[in-house]
């Protein structure tokens, strides 16, 4: 019986461990994620302010036409 109460400890400190690896492992895919995404959007909005220009300067050459 005094092994019982020393395997349960060293079970619930693995598991314990476990989990918080299981939860480290998911807390970094998600920051790799964020990353991703942020990096992600700063190219759309770059994309974005080359394309206004290119319609603005379009716009511009229609204008004078007139």
């Amino acid at each position: 019986m005094e092994l019982q109460p020393k395997i349960q400890k060293v079970y619930n400190e693995v598991d314990e461990y476990a989990k918080s690896y299981k939860y480290l492992e998911t807390e970094n895919t998600i920051l790799k994620k964020v990353k991703y995404l942020r990096n992600r959007n700063y190219k759309l909005e770059q994309e974005k302010d080359t394309t206004m220009t290119y319609i603005k300067a379009i716009l511009k050459a229609v204008r004078s036409f007139k």
